[in-house]
């Protein structure tokens, strides 16, 4: 069980980050020097529909697919790309592994067409990628890891929040599938649900003597 934050930097208003802090293992608290597991998300991470912003648009392509109902509402279904491909970044700590493939995942958003609002996003990593094993790592003499694939889905519902009152369109549930040959887990179903959502509105002022 997780406590979540969205947090906005002063010098970069439009970029929010989740910040992700553990409020329980199997219903007790943690410990305080308890490491999180391969599995557990990271500690921080980008809002996921930062990519979606005026200056983030041009770093993909976009494509028309077709007209649904997502939730109830009609919804635009759009593909999308991204324009270039980064470095690939492979973290090992003991025997788990990191491994962040920037521009590699194909992706799909329903929108609603009035309102702008992103009612739900499905994406896929667009072919296999390969990763060697650390000689000290290797079983069965499998020198390398192959990710074959990595489905993520986002749905999105309205929560009604007060002082001061407000709807907003959250998540509320994350699915991912992640299926790596020669892994220790080689496949892997993980569901989150969201929930309890509040807002903190602050005030500061600044005093100079």
């Amino acid at each position: 069980e997780y406590e979540l934050r969205v947090e906005w930097a002063a010098e970069q208003p439009g970029e929010a980050t989740v910040v992700r802090t553990a409020l329980a293992v199997d219903g007790r608290a943690p410990d305080a020097d308890s490491e999180p597991g391969c599995m557990d998300p990271h500690a921080v991470s980008p809002e996921p529909l930062a990519q979606f912003l005026p200056e983030r648009q041009g770093d993909y392509t976009f494509r028309w697919i077709d007209e649904e109902r997502e939730d109830g509402r009609r919804a635009v279904v759009l593909e999308y790309r991204a324009t270039v491909q980064g470095p690939p970044d492979v973290t090992w700590s003991g025997e788990c592994v990191s491994v962040e493939l920037p521009g590699r995942s194909v992706g799909r958003v329903w929108v609603e067409p009035e309102s702008g609002e992103v009612l739900r996003i499905d994406e896929h990593l667009g072919g296999v990628f390969e990763i060697p094993i650390p000689p000290d790592l290797q079983r069965r003499g499998a020198p390398r890891m192959v990710i074959e694939r990595v489905d993520s889905s986002i749905r999105y519902r309205e929560v009604t929040l007060q002082e001061p009152d407000a709807t907003l369109r959250m998540p509320a549930r994350i699915e991912t599938v992640t299926i790596v040959r020669d892994a220790g887990v080689p496949r892997t179903r993980t569901t989150h649900t969201f929930s309890n959502y509040r807002r903190f509105v602050t005030d500061a002022r600044i005093v100079v003597e």
